[in-house]
């Protein structure tokens, strides 16, 4: 399991795609709990899986203002792309929502 960024999240699955020669039929589920997962198969049996969703997570910092410590607390919103196939584990990006 490794955070990835957009580019090798594009990169992985370009290849991923390449190698199965493009030949596949993409199936999306309903959306429950703010997550959806979409499910590429390809002619030659290999899949390639998408679990797209929404994520918010809490967050604490603390910064120095005129010489006095001040903690903000905030909670950040991601949109969380899991990605898997029958070839690799499975695999995380986020993107600011």
């Amino acid at each position: 399991m490794a955070n990835y960024t957009l580019q090798t999240y594009t990169e992985e699955k370009q290849k991923f795609f390449e190698k199965h020669n493009f030949d596949y039929h993409v199936t999306t589920d309903s959306m429950e709990n703010n997550k959806y997962l979409k499910t590429y198969c390809f002619a030659d049996n290999a899949v390639w899986y998408e679990l797209m969703g929404q994520v918010e997570e809490p967050v604490e910092i603390t910064v120095e203002l005129h010489g006095l410590p001040i903690t903000v607390k905030q909670t950040v919103k991601f949109a969380k792309t899991e990605y898997w196939s029958t070839e690799s584990a499975s695999n995380y990006l986020y993107e600011r929502w």
